[in-house]
């Protein structure tokens, strides 16, 4: 289990996640904030011909 500080800690984490491949990090395209807060944002297929993209 890890544990970070604040957000600047977490992003050196993701950053040596994708360098060494251990991590699968999706980003996943959303129109604004209330639409992620309400779970609309989590399917890949909706964002056809693109997709979600993978760091």
């Amino acid at each position: 289990k890890s544990y970070f500080v604040c957000d600047h800690q977490r992003s050196v984490f993701l950053y040596l996640c994708a360098l060494n491949h251990t991590c699968k990090l999706t980003g996943y395209p959303c129109s604004s904030y209330s639409d992620f807060l309400s779970g609309q944002c989590l399917q890949c297929e909706s964002f056809k011909p693109a997709s979600c993209p993978v760091l």
